[in-house]
């Protein structure tokens, strides 16, 4: 049995399958229903005593479809409500058959459809999956001990139903990894559109979706929240020096250093080219500052292997800005904290600047203080 992808896999799984699972519930539920039409060609006498199951039948179905869909139901709750729910089914069927004339002879193959119809549950773990298998074949040979003049044939249920059933956990075992298959899939599509191939720092796409968020919570619970934009210095010359394997050596070294010095909570995007952007929320201008100063440091200390050749030092050039009161987009932020890093870069590059109305605002709430 292949092990699931990741922790999420079992949720998205069963949040994935809920349109089926209601679907199959409610056709299931209308098909036991309308099958009282078979109970009255085989009896038409015995048939008077089937129809309230039949309607039970189909209510226990639909009352599982309404009751599993609820999304304030946990997924082990609804789980449990399926399984309860279709052993019921397994055991009214079992009834409606004791009921008619022949019944048990006529009849008995309606339990492989059942065997059949547990593709409901394709949104549960193969573990559940089995277990249902297993116990939904042997509730009759129960139910038949349990009900010696039922006239139960339990060898004739046992050729039709436990094939059945190996064939049906085989068959849900291949839709299980088909959908393995396409959930990694997915998994790798998620990630090559959130991150940067080269720097596993986020795309401006997927970064403009989480900063959007962070914005929000800022300006809600007023929160300070900064901006910086990196760039390595003479990045040009090392490709030509070096070569553009040694340019991406560096970019990733960036990247990865960048990532130790920033928190959990702080946001790393490829903006483009050597350029990096990095939103700090809950973050003012001297935290900004301490954070890029970390960073000027560990870039200058790190080095970049080269071959044939003896490692390479980079160094940065760093611009800040904050979210000012009112701003509703980051691209105001950025487009200082470009100006700011344009300013580091003509003053000797390898050190930080910022907007100057922080500086302004900083030195204005220190006369305040």
């Amino acid at each position: 049995m292949p092990v699931d992808p990741d922790s999420n896999f079992l949720v998205t799984k069963f949040n994935d399958h809920r349109l089926h699972r209601r679907n199959m519930w409610i056709l299931g539920g209308m098909v036991g229903c309308s099958l009282w039409i078979w109970d009255y060609i085989v009896d038409a006498v015995g048939a008077q005593e089937t129809w309230g199951l039949r309607l039970l039948f189909a209510a226990v179905a639909w009352t599982a479809a309404v009751l599993m869909d609820f999304r304030s139901i946990s997924m082990r709750l609804s789980q449990t409500i399926g399984i309860v729910a279709f052993l019921i089914c397994n055991a009214i069927f079992f009834f409606i058959l004791m009921r008619l004339q022949g019944g048990m002879v006529h009849g008995i193959a309606g339990f492989v459809f059942l065997q059949m119809g547990l593709l409901v549950f394709q949104g549960f773990s193969m573990a559940t999956i089995i277990f249902l298998h297993l116990s939904v074949a042997a509730l009759p040979h129960l139910l038949g001990l349990s009900f010696p003049n039922s006239g139960f044939l339990h060898a004739e249920y046992a050729v039709l139903m436990w094939p059945a059933a190996v064939a049906t956990i085989i068959s849900h075992y291949g839709l299980h990894l088909e959908y393995c298959r396409a959930y990694s899939l997915n998994k790798k599509l998620e990630i090559l559109a959130r991150t940067d191939p080269l720097t596993g720092a986020l795309t401006r796409r997927f970064f403009d979706e989480l900063s959007g968020k962070t914005l929000k919570m800022a300006h809600r619970y007023c929160r300070p929240t900064a901006v910086m934009i990196l760039d390595a210095d003479h990045f040009k010359r090392v490709n030509d020096t070096y070569g553009h394997a040694v340019g991406d050596k560096v970019l990733q070294m960036l990247a990865d250093v960048t990532r130790k010095t920033l928190r959990e909570t702080d946001l790393l995007c490829r903006w483009g080219g050597e350029e990096f952007v990095v939103l700090l929320p809950e973050s003012d201008l001297t935290g900004a500052i301490n954070t890029a100063e970390r960073l000027l440091g560990s870039v200058r200390e790190t080095a970049v292997a080269v071959e044939g050749a003896s490692p390479i030092h980079v160094t940065l050039s760093i611009g800040i800005s904050l979210v000012r009161p009112g701003e509703q987009e980051l691209a105001p932020s950025i487009a200082r904290a470009d100006e700011a890093l344009y300013r580091a870069k003509s003053l000797g590059r390898n050190q930080m600047q910022f907007d100057e109305w922080e500086l302004a605002s900083s030195a204005s709430e220190r006369r305040l203080g």
